[in-house]
């Protein structure tokens, strides 16, 4: 399987647990997003990979191609 092919595979499941997540937990995502000054990517990718972790491993196998 091609990389594009591995993260389009992921994109649904992402959105699923996102939506699931973010339904759950609206007002402390919003207020982190809002009143953080700062923002890093890293953060936002960390998110992602707690929610799916076969996201690590997708990044992982497009950094060692």
């Amino acid at each position: 399987m091609d990389i594009v092919e591995e993260f389009e595979e992921l994109k649904p499941i992402l959105q699923e647990k996102w939506l699931d997540v973010y339904s759950q937990n609206k007002s402390v995502i919003l207020k982190y997003f809002t009143t953080s000054s700062y923002i890093k990517h890293e953060s936002i990718l960390g998110i992602l990979i707690s929610l799916e972790p076969k996201l690590s491993l997708a990044i992982n196998n497009y950094i060692d191609e």
